[in-house]
């Protein structure tokens, strides 16, 4: 079983601030685990859902102005 991550491991682990990892498990916009009535999150949770957040870069087209 994988150690899961408090809020300020989630949030180095995201490269972003606590309040934030806070306000998305709010809005439930990141998968969350709940031990008793702490937050906690899975390593690999937080993985996949950072990979589904990727977009595909984008391609500027040069205009024949």
């Amino acid at each position: 079983m994988e150690k899961l991550l408090r809020p300020s491991e989630a949030a180095a682990f995201l490269g972003v601030k606590v309040s934030t990892v806070y306000a998305w498990a709010a809005r439930r916009q990141i998968p969350i685990q709940r031990v008793g009535r702490s937050l906690r999150f899975s390593p690999a949770a937080l993985a996949r859902w950072l990979a589904a957040q990727a977009r595909p870069p984008r391609t500027d087209r040069a205009r024949d102005d």
